[in-house]
């Protein structure tokens, strides 16, 4: 999907960030405690463990999840 993700890190999620973007995607977070956002209806929620410090054959997995999830967009 050309877009590189090498000096990317996740982000919190804020009104902001919701506000600023036609779409905000939530990748892991799964309790309303540690990610409030998840439960804002303008967040998608993807579900998609974050690939940092994973094996590159899981890296992999996620990259294709991820480029799968983005192409339904375009």
């Amino acid at each position: 999907i050309s877009i590189d993700m090498q000096n990317q890190t996740p982000k919190t999620i804020t009104q902001q960030i919701i506000s600023e973007y036609e779409k905000t995607v939530n990748m892991e977070c799964i309790d309303k405690e540690s990610c409030p956002a998840l439960f804002l209806n303008d967040v998608l929620n993807w579900q998609i463990h974050v690939p940092k410090g994973k094996p590159i054959e899981k890296v992999r997995e996620i990259r294709d999840q991820i480029k799968a999830k983005v192409m339904f967009f375009n």
